[in-house]
């Protein structure tokens, strides 16, 4: 069975029960930017010694599984608080380059990406994408 599609989940319980199979990544709720996303990816799992460090990369090592155990069926990014350290304009890429790095993945069988989120968060993350 394939995993379910790469995708924004907004569900508190979602935070504690990430799947079989994917990478599980805390993300701080202070992260600031690229830098520190980075930093959540590689306390989880060593990234790989091609990893950028910026926004391009970051949709590139999401959406690449050779870094990850053989096993593993994607990425979830927990992130336990809405991401308010970060500006407007850096928490509006970071979500639009989550949104790349999954439509990337949506197309494939092999690999997913999941970005959790607390339920409240819905409503924020609606503001930063806008309609």
């Amino acid at each position: 069975m394939p995993a379910p599609a790469s995708r924004f989940v907004f569900d508190d319980d979602a935070l504690d029960d990430v799947p079989t199979g994917y990478l599980r990544v805390e993300v701080p709720a202070d992260i600031a930017g690229c830098p520190d996303v980075f930093a959540a990816l590689d306390a989880a799992r060593p990234l790989p010694d091609y990893a950028g460090t910026n926004w391009d990369a970051l949709i590139d090592v999401l959406s690449d599984a050779s870094w990850l155990a053989p096993d593993a069926i994607g990425v979830a990014l927990v992130h336990r608080s809405w991401p308010e350290a970060m500006t407007a304009a850096v928490l509006h890429t970071y979500l639009v380059v989550l949104g790349h790095a999954m439509d990337r993945l949506n197309g494939r069988a092999t690999m997913r990406l999941l970005a959790l989120f607390p339920t409240a968060a819905e409503s924020a993350h609606r503001e930063a994408t806008g309609p």
